[in-house]
């Protein structure tokens, strides 16, 4: 037997401006009803919006809603990661973006915000210069470029 009955939407807020779903609204935030029904009330979450992360709030706006562009699938990780680089994004607010850094793993040196970077090795203060030294010379790296047709460029003087 099929029982027709009331149902309420916290979250349809086009209808009922005034529900309690409104704090998802205006958190720019995703609203999702549990239970339809007129007795089940504040039983909605808010979700982070795409491409953030936080905790869903129950009945409330979500907490500590994140972009953290060095996680899998954000900008930051690919221009990084895909370099083999390391991604730091120190300032997660959602507001700010753009803000993440690449930079070279070691002995390489170099950094950038918000891209990839341009990474350097010094071959004298990295092993290659013993053999200057040994003779008593000074070694000079006439090319810190890390790519592989720069290496082995050092002069001993």
């Amino acid at each position: 037997v099929a029982r027709f009955g009331c149902y309420y939407d916290e979250c349809d807020v086009a209808t009922n401006p005034a529900s309690a779903g409104a704090a998802c609204v205006v958190a720019k935030q995703q609203c999702v009803e549990v239970e339809r029904n007129t007795e089940a009330k504040r039983d909605f979450t808010c979700s982070c919006p795409a491409g953030q992360t936080g905790a869903a709030g129950l009945g409330a706006a979500a907490t500590d809603c994140i972009i953290d562009e060095c996680m899998r699938g954000n900008a930051g990780v690919t221009a990084c990661l895909d370099q083999d680089q390391l991604c730091d994004d120190a300032d997660k607010r959602p507001e700010k973006t753009g803000n993440y850094v690449c930079t070279c793993k070691g002995p390489k040196t170099g950094s950038l915000v918000n891209g990839t970077a341009t990474c350097e090795i010094d071959e004298c203060e990295h092993g290659a210069g013993e053999a200057c030294v040994r003779a008593g010379q000074h070694c000079v790296d006439t090319d810190r470029s890390d790519a592989a047709a720069d290496l082995l460029n050092f002069l001993c003087t």
